[in-house]
């Protein structure tokens, strides 16, 4: 798929604006995902990503996309997708996960997650699978991704966000203050060989984010994540980002 590393950078780059959430009741401690605006831009990007490449490099329409949103927690990432016209969303969450009330607003269909990799899914069945900061909580991520590229249909593309990244320099300094919230991180090369492992190209790895989202509240969120976008595109400069994150396809499939 050529060029889209362009489109991927035109999307880091462009201006978005927070959404305003209070019609929907939600609890501030429980929801500041996406009810702080630095940590909503970033699923705001998530979003945009997938549907550019979906619109400009797939061709297809984003209403008949399937998509399998793995991991899906509080569904902020699936709420923005369905603003951007997917309409074929399945979440996917442990059973008894409590924080449903943006799933209940997104009107979309439900997976229970079992305790092992194997997913209760058909093989070739999703158009779209998305992590987003999931992979590096699963016990086996070498299975994990076998099982993604299982339900991948043959043209499918795996989406996958906020994967802690080794010269992050946030995570060393959280490691330095005793907080192992990620017990694994990731190097590029890493990624290569698992993706390899289980049947998977990437077609796009990058780094992003440098600037915390979560922690911080920003007096102008508009400007730190034009500015964060900016500092995740630069040589050097961006190895010190949080997250790494990629676009993948099956390696028998010639796009």
């Amino acid at each position: 798929m050529k060029n889209i590393k362009q489109i991927k950078n035109k999307v880091m780059l462009s201006a978005r604006k927070p959404e305003d959430f209070s019609g929907l009741s939600l609890d501030e401690d429980t929801y500041s995902v996406v009810l702080k605006p630095a940590s909503q831009l970033t699923y705001q990007y998530m979003a945009d990503l997938i549907y550019e490449i979906v619109v400009n490099k797939l061709k297809k329409d984003p209403s008949i996309v399937a998509i399998l949103d793995w991991g899906a927690g509080k569904a902020q990432l699936s709420y923005f997708l369905k603003k951007r016209g997917f309409e074929n969303i399945t979440l996917s969450e442990i059973k008894g996960y409590p924080h449903t009330k943006l799933w209940k607003h997104n009107k979309t269909k439900k997976i229970t997650l079992p305790k092992d990799e194997k997913l209760p899914i058909s093989s070739k069945s999703y158009d779209i699978v998305i992590s987003a900061g999931v992979l590096e909580h699963v016990p086996h991520d070498q299975a994990s991704l076998s099982e993604l590229q299982r339900i991948l249909k043959d043209d499918g593309l795996l989406f996958c966000f906020n994967l802690p990244t080794k010269l992050g320099y946030i995570h060393q300094l959280s490691k330095l203050l005793g907080n192992y919230y990620h017990d694994r991180l990731y190097s590029k090369r890493e990624v290569k060989y698992l993706l390899k492992r289980a049947g998977l190209k990437p077609i796009l790895i990058y780094r992003r984010q440098l600037l915390p989202k979560k922690k911080i509240n920003y007096r102008n969120p508009i400007m730190m994540d034009r500015v964060d976008a900016v500092l995740g595109i630069l040589p050097f400069i961006s190895l010190g980002s949080a997250s790494l994150e990629f676009v993948a396809k099956n390696q028998d499939c010639h796009q």
